[in-house]
């Protein structure tokens, strides 16, 4: 795997795990992170207006009617369904905005995400709307912390199957990330 192009996103969520959410987004910056990732809309905002400029990507596909506000705190939703990409391409057309979306894959998990068979058309759904591209796909490794579990292998292998499957058909997320 070639690792120059990686790069660090940071975790922030739950008030940065206790540490105080902007402490921590401003320490993982100044520490060479690219961005940041929190769970919900209202993690975001706290940042928006703390001054942090760096990207935000919501981890988890947020209700309808937070999706103005994803899309007016410039924060980068997650979506897992065409529902959820739909109200998203709602909010970027009301607001004259591009947005870019990633589509989390349930590769094992279990917790949230799209399953594997459903991605392709979510993609396409994504793609479908002018305001709208495919920014980032990616998964979540429910055993990560043994990296010799054999349902590592097996996420993972699911996970380059929907790649696949999109660069198939001429889908190819320049982000992708577990």
């Amino acid at each position: 795997q070639v690792l120059e192009s990686t790069q660090l996103c940071a975790v922030v969520k739950a008030n940065g795990y206790g540490h105080g959410a902007v402490l921590a987004a401003k320490a993982a910056m100044d520490g060479g992170a690219a961005s940041l990732a929190v769970a919900i809309v209202d993690e975001g905002i706290l940042l928006r207006r703390s001054g942090i400029q760096a990207p935000i990507l919501v981890l988890s596909e947020q209700p309808a009617e937070m999706a103005e506000l994803l899309v007016g705190y410039a924060l980068t939703p997650t979506v897992t369904t065409t529902r959820g990409a739909a109200a998203i391409a709602t909010a970027a057309q009301t607001t004259g905005r591009e947005v870019g979306v990633h589509i989390k894959v349930d590769t094992g998990m279990h917790r949230m995400g799209a399953q594997p068979s459903e991605v392709l058309g979510i993609a396409q759904y994504v793609a479908s709307h002018p305001q709208l591209t495919v920014e980032g796909l990616y998964t979540h490794f429910a055993v990560a912390d043994e990296p010799s579990h054999p349902a590592n292998a097996r996420q993972l292998d699911t996970f380059r199957s929907v790649l696949d499957t999109l660069s198939a058909r001429g889908i190819n997320p320049p982000i992708v990330h577990a």
